[in-house]
């Protein structure tokens, strides 16, 4: 299997926690649906961000750090338009809980978020190992 793609399932799963446990803390707290998913994906995403950038992706030669974090908040702002569509569609029309909904929301959304950053953010040059 591809090293990145284990690389970048890792840093999912972590960022995955963040978002999960931001999204229940202020769920909790009376944060409208959309606002919590919104905050806690962002909170996921910048975490993201860092560890692909310095782990996962460490071995190639990247744009600028500005560059790099607009294309990755780019392609993340998709992944939270679709995360907040699935949501909705599965709490509102469908009745599952909002942690099943924001469940299936991440394993549909990965591939996403893997395919647009390795060929966008993360397409730089193998430059050190």
């Amino acid at each position: 299997m591809n090293k990145d793609l284990i690389k970048f399932a890792i840093v999912g799963a972590v960022n995955t926690l963040i978002d999960f446990t931001v999204l229940n803390f202020l769920s909790l707290l009376g944060l409208s649906i959309f606002w919590a998913i919104f905050f806690a994906y962002m909170c996921g995403a910048a975490n993201g961000y860092l560890l692909n950038n310095h782990w996962t992706y460490r071995h190639l030669n990247k744009p600028s750090t500005f560059i790099g974090f607009a294309q990755y908040a780019s392609i993340s702002f998709i992944g939270l338009g679709l995360t907040e569509v699935i949501v909705f569609v599965l709490t509102d029309w469908l009745h599952a809980s909002l942690n099943v909904g924001k469940l299936v929301a991440v394993v549909l959304v990965f591939s996403w978020n893997f395919a647009g950053n390795r060929l966008i953010t993360f397409r730089g040059n193998h430059a050190r190992r």
